[in-house]
């Protein structure tokens, strides 16, 4: 994963430095910390990341599917959704044949194996 470039955003300051080490463990060089999908969402059309791990709903902020909807059809770009709420009914309306969820609280090798389904292993060595 060294030449990737990772955007998180995630509202808990917690999980989103648990997430950013996991990734620099993994070799990621850029990684990019935000802590709401407004700023997410636009840094992400100015410069499209190579994937975006991100909880799927945040405090205090309306439904973000078109955003992640955009994101995913029009940049291809991949996401991984990891919230503490059921995510069946995003699955429904999210319309993107590259996004993976993980429920809360997540281990090390349920986010290993995402990035392994999207990148493959050649990019952990």
């Amino acid at each position: 994963m060294k030449n990737k470039t990772v955007f998180i955003a995630e509202d808990n300051p917690i999980i989103a430095m648990n997430i950013k080490q996991i990734l620099k463990n993994a070799g990621v060089k850029i990684i990019l910390l935000f802590n709401d999908p407004n700023s997410l969402y636009n840094n992400s059309l100015s410069n499209p990341p190579d994937l975006i791990i991100t909880e799927l709903a945040f405090k205090n902020n309306k439904d973000t599917l078109e955003y992640y909807n955009t994101l995913c059809n029009e940049y291809h770009i991949p996401l991984i959704f990891i919230t503490s709420h059921n995510f069946e009914d995003y699955r429904k309306r999210l319309h993107c044949p590259h996004c993976y969820f993980l429920s809360k609280p997540f281990d090390v090798d349920s986010l290993m194996g995402r990035l392994k389904n999207l990148f493959g292993d050649a990019v952990f060595k």
